[in-house]
């Protein structure tokens, strides 16, 4: 994304398109990993951390969204092919 107004420049998400808020200030996740994957709630991991679900149809860019947060290309993987 390229943007001449330095303002809104430095809220941009730096490697995406994700445009920060005001209220992010320089918040970034330090550390990510992927533990595993389930379809029912009572095989999701109990580690006490705190979890996120990412909800959509295929193909609608969730992986995308969680590597553009991250700021890494593979920690959700993504394919052309819907439900890959």
């Amino acid at each position: 994304v390229s943007c001449d107004n330095p303002n809104l420049s430095t809220r941009i998400l730096k490697g995406s398109n994700i445009l920060l808020s005001k209220y992010a200030r320089d918040a970034q996740v330090v550390q990510a990993k992927f533990v595993k994957s389930s379809v029912r709630t009572n095989d999701c991991p109990s580690d006490g951390l705190p979890e996120f679900a990412l909800v959509g149809r295929s193909n609608v860019g969730k992986s995308s969204l969680l590597n553009s947060l991250v700021r890494r290309k593979r920690l959700a993987l993504t394919s052309k092919k819907p439900g890959k």
